[in-house]
């Protein structure tokens, strides 16, 4: 699969080097940005419209318009590494004096310009292969795959992701799953999840990660228009 990752120009020369940057799940909880920040991020809404049960009392009645999340322990620590996927709906066939290329489709474009000023493009195989690596002697939860976008307030719909992939990804299914409102970003990601007492996985002082890795083959680094 072909990804592009944009960021600044010094974070994209050092992806393009091999040091692959994970940052916290709990960033993107908490950036304030709307491009980004998204305070649902790794949670889905709960269907309140049958009761709110807690020791089989039903505290709904005690409130109205509450609004119930799901998420799991300890997912602030979730590391993600994210970039765009690169297909049919993110670039536009063009041809020029008889020779087809593609380039990116110019709604696309302007979402990857709230990311930064820089982009490189690689496959996703090779950047999973490094941190497979990586990972392989320490223990962790870790997985990758596209990220799917619903409307969150369509409980069937969610529910029905998360019965469809539990049996690939498990509990972190979740982390794949996007409200339909950043369907534009088109995004992959790889996951990490680390058992600090036994996973000799040392952290930045933020919670972010660093994993330095042979480089991997990449394209030229583009300054975006």
């Amino acid at each position: 699969m072909l990804l592009i990752k944009v960021g600044k120009k010094e974070h994209i020369e050092l992806l393009q080097q091999g040091s692959i940057h994970l940052n916290p799940l709990s960033r993107f909880r908490n950036d304030g940005t709307a491009y980004r920040g998204d305070v649902l991020e790794g949670t889905y809404r709960v269907d309140t419209s049958r009761g709110i049960f807690i020791n089989g009392v039903d505290i709904s009645k005690f409130g109205t318009g509450l609004e119930v999340t799901q998420s799991y322990q300890h997912s602030d620590d979730i590391l993600i590494f994210c970039a765009a996927v690169l297909d049919g709906t993110t670039t536009i066939k063009k041809v020029k004096d008889g020779e087809q290329f593609r380039e990116l489709n110019p709604v696309f474009l302007e979402e990857l310009k709230k990311f930064g000023t820089h982009a490189v493009m690689f496959r996703s195989e090779h950047l999973a292969a490094s941190l497979f690596n990586y990972l392989k002697s320490r223990n962790c939860n870790y997985g990758h795959c596209r990220v799917e976008y619903i409307d969150k307030w369509d409980f069937e719909a969610v529910g029905a992701y998360i019965r469809r992939k539990e049996a690939q990804l498990g509990d972190e299914a979740i982390y794949f799953l996007k409200d339909i409102a950043y369907k534009s970003q088109n995004e992959w990601r790889f996951l990490i999840e680390c058992f600090d007492d036994i996973s000799n996985i040392v952290k930045n002082q933020d919670g972010s990660l660093d994993v330095m890795t042979a480089p991997f083959p990449t394209s030229d680094i583009i300054e975006l228009g």
